[in-house]
Order: C-alpha cells, then structure tokens, then sequence
C-alpha cells in the first residue's frame, strides 16, 4: 500500500516535470540558478540558444558572468541582484545584454528570479529563476528609434508638422 502510494507519487511528479520541460521549451525560456556563498551560477540547457550558443548546461562563476555581461549592463545587474538579496525588491529583474561564447556577439536577455534558499539566520544563500531571449524585440525597438528619428529630422528639414485633435477633449496638438 506505501510502495503504492510512492510510486503513484513517482508518476505524478515525472508527469509535471514533463509539463513543465514541454511548457520551458515551448516559451523558449531557461532556467538559473545562483548559489550566494559560492558565486557559482547554473544555467539549465534551454539558456545556451538564447545567445547564440548550444543546448547544453553550464556552471560559471560569478568572475566569469562578468565577463560574459556588457560592461555597460553589468554593475546595474550586480546592484538589482543586491538590492533583491538584501530584500529592498520582491524579485531580481533585469534586461542585459549577455556575450556569447560561440560567437563572441551580444545578446538581449530578460532575466527574473528570487531568493529560494535562505541560511538560518535568514540570510539568501540561493536565487532561482528564468531567463528569455529579447534580442528580436531590443533590435526592433533601435530600429524603431532610428526611424523616428529619421522621420523627425526629415520634417524639421523640409518644414512640415503635424497636428492632432482629441475630440472628447478638444486638445490640438501641433508639431
């Protein structure tokens, strides 16, 4: 009956964790892992595609990450990290840009975690999350820019406006 009930167990947990490998995969995200006390970082098989490298899981350690994060992106990382550590935010939240080893090229990520270990004396000893390639979406949003930046250098150059009416409010806006 107890070796029933385990393997009923067993079975029920194999079925989530094949729900949620099929659900990661599908979403395109990767899972992490970051052990405090050692500086050590995980990175799950599904983190290696978002920028630009191969299905497979590493370990790096927190030298190691800084070298692999934009220099520009790098001490904003570190102090959103610290700040959720010391519990200032409810998650670890961030947009970087992260080097790839196979190409040397950078890529967009989002990256959200939070601590899920803690020491006696409540201390974080642990931060898990997930992390998803943005690069698509960044690319878009400088190309974006650019053509609107375009567009107004166009119209101040040739002397043309536009105007607006907000007609519940009555509001014109000219340009």
């Amino acid at each position: 009956r107890g070796i029933d009930r385990r393997k009923a167990a067993e079975a029920e947990l194999a079925g989530n964790r094949a729900r949620l490998d099929f659900s990661l995969d599908a979403a395109r995200i990767g899972a992490w892992d970051y052990d405090v006390l050692t500086g050590v970082h995980r990175f799950d098989a599904r983190c290696g595609p978002l920028v630009g490298g191969e299905a497979v899981a590493t370990m790096v350690s927190l030298e190691e990450l800084g070298r692999l994060t934009h220099p520009e992106d790098l001490a904003r990382s570190r102090v959103e990290m610290l700040r959720h550590i010391k519990g200032e935010t409810p998650w670890y939240e961030i947009e970087y840009r992260a080097r790839s080893r196979a190409d040397d090229e950078w890529y967009w990520v989002y990256a959200r975690g939070r601590v899920s270990a803690r020491a006696a004396d409540g201390r974080a000893t642990r931060l898990s999350g997930v992390m998803m390639g943005i690069n698509e979406r960044r690319r878009a949003e400088i190309e974006l820019r650019e053509s609107e930046n375009r567009l107004e250098a166009a119209l101040w150059g040739g002397g043309v406006g536009f105007w607006s009416w907000e007609r519940r409010t009555n509001e014109l806006t000219l340009t």
